[in-house]
């Protein structure tokens, strides 16, 4: 008898065990950035403008660099942008233990590090069905759905504490820690990328066409751009609410 076909395949295992060790640093330092910030200015508007202008490359960058990404491995861009990050998030943490709270620090570094997440979550995304055995695809984005909210039920409160009682700097030396070992895991990898291909080299014409592809595509799907557009509501109201939230336990 062959072997029972299952979801939890090498490279399954690795990239889930990536993404939780991965989390887990995330999660911790999306809390904290945005607490640091309002306990050193007082002020919900730098806080609020600390986290629009730390998502601002998650809005464009994915956008512009989609159509590269489709032409190159996802697998070594996932581990070339986690290596990249770990090393920004340890020169991060060296300056703020050397400085202190400098709000133009703190807003270079969350550009910085959302421009490389988003980058990172457009690979990851691309690179994820080709880590699913075949016949797995719905359980295996049930299990990756997962992620996120438990890491948040389980890190933020203990983010908080080590916050309140260590300081920021901790964290983020932990967060460049955690960075470098889901690296190392990622680089275990080994797949065929079945959506590149090889014969296919990118060039600024192809670019170009792709990206306008891609936009006639969200024109002539009514379903998608209403999608869209909801998400974008919902998550503004949500981002607000937050913020909100924040200032009026901390004041």
């Amino acid at each position: 008898m062959g072997k029972k076909p299952t979801l939890w395949t090498k490279n399954f295992t690795i990239i889930t065990l990536g993404t939780v060790i991965s989390a887990t640093g995330g999660t911790a330092m999306n809390m904290a950035l945005g607490l640091v910030v309002f306990d050193n200015t007082g002020s919900p508007f730098m806080t609020g403008l600390f986290e629009a202008v730390s998502i601002l490359p998650t809005v464009i960058l994915p956008i512009l660099l989609s159509p590269y990404i489709d032409s190159h491995s996802r697998k070594n861009m996932i581990v070339w942008l986690d290596g990249l990050a770990a090393v920004v998030a340890l020169g991060f943490a060296v300056t703020v233990t050397l400085t202190g709270f400098t709000f133009s620090n703190y807003l270079i570094y969350g550009i910085v590090a959302g421009a490389i997440g988003s980058v990172y979550g457009t690979a990851y995304q691309a690179l994820y069905p080709d880590l699913i055995p075949e016949g797995f695809m719905q359980k295996g984005y049930s299990i990756s759905s997962l992620i996120y909210p438990t890491m948040t039920v389980v890190i933020v409160p203990v983010a908080a504490i080590v916050y309140s009682k260590f300081g920021i700097e901790y964290l983020i030396y932990a967060q460049s820690l955690l960075l470098a070992v889901a690296c190392a895991f990622e680089t275990q990898i080994r797949v065929e990328e079945k959506q590149i291909c090889e014969k296919q080299k990118f060039n600024f014409k192809e670019y170009l066409d792709r990206l306008a592809g891609g936009f006639r595509y969200l024109k002539n799907e009514k379903g998608v751009r209403s999608l869209y557009a909801y998400m974008a509501v919902t998550n503004a109201a949500g981002s607000g609410t937050n913020l909100m939230t924040l200032s009026f336990y901390q004041s």
